[in-house]
């Protein structure tokens, strides 16, 4: 009873972490000081069915939320019922480069918006997100656009 204390095995003292680079995120994106001022909802939608729609179709393919596929769609409330307008969610995930998605691995891969994109995404947004033009996008339109990109 009265003999030598028992020793207790040592426990391992963990080594602090390693210092995590923090790496300032870049500037948000903001229209070009020369873009139009108005755009028309069409040229919004091929922007979508080039960039978006690949996921934000129906139903929703690689996580995401919700369809984009007419004006309709970018006016509804994500999460439903949230107050949070579709648009003031796109505002910020462009802005913020959030989307598209480049880091997700998928083929063909993601790409970046091009900077006319950017500015006829933004402009709409900025300006209201408004159906300028009408709603009706027909595909003789978006055929004769692409076409001529």
């Amino acid at each position: 009873m009265f003999g030598r204390a028992k020793s207790r095995p040592s426990t391992p003292v963990a080594e602090p972490p390693a210092p995590v680079e923090v790496r300032p995120l870049p500037e948000p994106l903001a229209a070009s000081l020369g873009a139009r001022r108005v755009v028309r909802w069409c040229e919004v939608e091929r922007v979508l069915a080039r960039r978006c729609q690949r996921c934000h179709t129906i139903p929703p393919r690689a996580g995401a939320p919700f369809p984009l596929l007419a004006f309709s769609d970018t006016q509804r409330e994500y999460p439903p019922s949230s107050g949070q307008p579709i648009v003031a969610r796109m505002a910020h995930v462009i802005r913020h480069r959030v989307m598209p998605p480049t880091h997700m691995l998928l083929d063909p891969p993601v790409l970046p918006l091009e900077r006319d994109e950017v500015d006829v995404l933004l402009v709409w947004l900025e300006e209201g997100a408004l159906p300028f033009g009408g709603v009706e996008c027909g595909a003789t339109e978006s055929h004769t656009a692409e076409s001529t990109r």
